[in-house]
């Protein structure tokens, strides 16, 4: 059993999909700064939560440590309008359900980092997974053989952390260009993921 201690509760979301792609794996995440506050960060906080258990994934919590196993996922519906930030990890656990996954709220990813409906549609796209824009809605068709492939962040680190963390269960080398973009908000993000026994290979251009 391994485990990771998150930054924020911004960061963790992305680890959460970690044991679902690792199949085989279990982890234990423990969360330092859980939201206090009635907030977009709480809200957001209770949003990704609420994803993964109905995706079907096994979570357990007690006394601040999120416990999650190796599970076979499902496709889930969900609404990302107040937490459009959480559109790349769930990107990345849709990838690894059986199914499609409708997420509400892609029209509010134009003015972010990157547009990260059709950044993420590039980058995904190239992993061999497919995914429809509808409006404010985008369905990611769940592909749970993902595909090595050279990608690029956009500059963008959401993107970055979510191509990192669904590159786990690919068949072959993922390479993502402006990898450092991860540096705006998780310097160490790289670092934590080798520390949960991945293989990753930082190179310098």
């Amino acid at each position: 059993m391994r485990w990771i201690r998150s930054p924020n509760f911004y960061t963790e979301d992305h680890f959460m999909s970690f044991p679902y792609i690792m199949q085989g794996k279990n982890l234990v995440i423990v969360i330092d700064n859980q939201p206090h506050t009635v907030g977009e960060g709480h809200i957001c906080y209770e949003k990704i939560l609420e994803a993964i258990k109905d995706a079907g994934a096994k979570l357990r919590f007690d006394n601040g440590i999120y416990q999650v196993g190796p599970a076979d996922l499902s496709a889930f519906q969900f609404d990302a309008t107040e937490c459009p930030d959480l559109f790349p990890p769930l990107v990345a656990l849709a990838a690894y359900c059986t199914g499609n996954t409708v997420i509400k709220g892609a029209l509010r990813l134009t003015h972010k980092e990157s547009n990260r409906a059709l950044t993420l549609q590039d980058v995904f796209g190239k992993m061999g997974v497919h995914i429809e824009l509808d409006g404010d809605l985008m369905v990611v068709q769940g592909n749970r053989h993902l595909k090595g492939a050279r990608v690029h962040s956009h500059h963008d680190h959401r993107i970055a952390m979510a191509a990192a963390v669904a590159a786990l269960g690919a068949d072959g080398e993922v390479l993502i260009e402006e990898a450092e973009a991860i540096n705006k908000s998780y310097p160490n993000f790289y670092e934590h993921m080798k520390a949960l026994g991945t293989s990753i290979t930082l190179q310098t251009v």
